[in-house]
């Protein structure tokens, strides 16, 4: 079972679409609950279109969109896990969630990296 678990989540298409799951979720909530102002919300959905256009781009196999994407899934995991690390024991099921979801994308944007050594696509 774990091992079936691995090789769905070790895929390309499932890292790029948790990433763009996440990005999505930002950009909902920013809409609905967040008190920031118009600007702030229309560059969340500009970064939402480069990162699909990335994506798909990504999935064709297009070497300089697989790193720049790879490279951005990346330093999203590592600043989700400084940010994991500064969040107070008093609130630890957010503290899990930023480790999980921190520790996924840092492995995913390795993951796309190798992915793309082991094709000859970096």
């Amino acid at each position: 079972m774990s091992k079936n678990v691995m090789k769905i989540i070790s895929q390309k298409q499932f890292i790029l679409l948790t990433f763009l799951f996440i990005i999505v979720v930002t950009l909902l909530y920013s809409i609905v609950y967040s008190q920031e102002t118009n600007t702030i919300k229309v560059v969340r959905f500009i970064a939402l279109v480069i990162y699909s256009l990335l994506a798909l781009l990504t999935h064709k196999n297009n070497k300089v969109a697989t790193f720049v994407l790879a490279i951005f899934i990346l330093l999203s995991g590592v600043g989700t896990l400084i940010v994991a690390f500064l969040i107070g024991l008093d609130q630890l099921v957010l503290k899990v969630f930023f480790f999980l979801i921190g520790g996924y994308f840092s492995y995913g944007g390795v993951r796309l990296i190798k992915i793309g050594r082991e094709t000859g696509r970096l």
